[in-house]
Parts: structure tokens; C-alpha cells; sequence
């Protein structure tokens, strides 16, 4: 049974070097250019996720801002 526990995985792990082979050779970039495009995305999605976050707090700022007005009202 451990024969055939190394031979499954013995073809497992020849099937993952010659997919990371393929991979590597057929990749319509090069590495170096991957690697910038991941770096560009991050920083973009970055500055936006930065923009959501300033608006929402703005809008969480205006509720407490509201619900505080409300609640000095209603203590007249």
C-alpha cells in the first residue's frame, strides 16, 4: 500500500514540475513585467480602497454629527 502511496505521489509531483515548466514557458510576460503589473494594481487599489474608507468615514462622521443634534433636542 506505501508502494503505491509514493508512486501516486511520485507522479503527483512530476505533474506539478512539468505544469510549473509550462507555465513559465508559455507565460505571455515576463516576470519582471508580472511582477510590476502586481505592484501597479496593489497601489491602485490601494489609493481607492484609502478614498472609500475617508468617504466613510465622513458619512459616519455626519450621522454621529446628526444622531449628537438629535439627542441635544430631545434633552431641551
Amino acid at each position: 500500500m506505501s508502494d503505491r502511496i509514493f508512486n501516486n505521489l511520485g507522479w503527483f509531483v512530476a505533474g506539478l514540475v512539468i505544469g510549473g515548466v509550462f507555465g513559465v514557458l508559455y507565460a505571455p510576460e515576463t516576470g519582471e513585467d508580472t511582477r510590476k503589473k502586481i505592484v501597479q494594481t496593489s497601489k491602485i487599489a490601494k489609493n481607492e480602497l484609502v478614498k472609500k474608507v475617508d468617504e466613510l468615514k465622513k458619512v459616519i462622521g455626519e450621522i454621529l454629527k446628526t444622531e449628537e443634534e438629535i439627542i441635544l433636542e430631545e434633552e431641551k
